[in-house]
């Protein structure tokens, strides 16, 4: 049976969307129960890809193996996020991750730009207010910075947006250098993973299965490219491409 073969898509099930990895701070608390649950349902799936040894083609448990890569991986990513979004991880940080994804200069063509650029420079401070660190006067929206208070509002409802992005979603983490690698290592598996499938022996597997499988597939991937456009939609990513003039990604991620 080809039920196998399901396995790994468990584990990426598991690691979920980008755009969600808790429903409450409590989640995020519970970090080390979602990492023995990774553990455990690494060992379980690997048990069964030792028990289909000499039973399937070496096409797909090849294929099954880099399946089983990209969801060790997206699993793995979901409970450093939990642990990044955890109260005493968020507490214990000082905002130097955002000065230093934060460039020096950021030419701005627009007002709304200006007002992008303006929270992403006070979210070391709007981190200080959230753990009570900070008082509100040493924020750079205080004063004149935006000169409107309808500005000043905008620039607050992005620095809540991206506060909550850094405690529910997984965008803490795909902000650092080893995260994007192994982001780019788990879709290329799982793109060949989807190539040897495709061109392994499926005849004496039922249609059903083949199909099942081949939907898992599709779903898989598509998180994938949604995950590539919800990454260029980050403030972050924008002020990054800007400030190193790369003019052509920067519009893209702006649209």
């Amino acid at each position: 049976q080809l039920v196998f073969f399901w396995a790994p898509f468990l584990l990426i099930h598991l690691g979920g969307q980008d755009t969600i990895t808790a429903f409450a701070i409590e989640d995020n608390n519970l970090w080390l129960r979602h990492l023995l649950n990774l553990v455990t349902q690494v060992i379980l799936a690997l048990y069964v890809f030792w028990k289909s040894i000499g039973r399937h083609s070496a096409d797909l448990l090849v294929s099954g193996i880099f399946a089983f890569v990209t969801g060790s991986i997206k699993y793995g990513e979901r409970t450093w996020s939990l642990y990044c979004g955890s109260l005493k991880s968020f507490e214990g940080s000082t905002g130097d991750h955002y000065k230093k994804q934060m460039p020096k200069e950021i030419y701005s063509d627009s007002d709304y730009s200006s007002i992008v650029c303006v929270a992403l420079r006070s979210m070391p401070y709007a981190l200080g207010i959230f753990t009570a660190r900070t008082l509100f006067d040493n924020s750079p929206l205080s004063g004149d910075t935006l000169g409107d208070p309808n500005k000043m509002l905008m620039a607050v409802r992005l620095e809540l947006g991206m506060i909550y992005e850094d405690l529910y979603t997984k965008a803490l983490v795909l902000r650092t250098r080893s995260v994007i690698i192994l982001r780019c290592i788990s879709q290329i598996s799982a793109i060949i993973a989807f190539a040897l499938f495709c061109t392994s022996d499926k005849q004496r597997y039922g249609k059903a299965d083949i199909a099942i499988t081949y939907s898992l597939f599709t779903g898989v991937l598509f998180l994938d490219v949604c995950a590539v456009f919800v990454f260029m939609m980050s403030p972050w990513t924008w002020a990054w491409l800007k400030a190193r003039k790369c003019d052509r990604f920067a519009r893209l991620s702006w649209f």
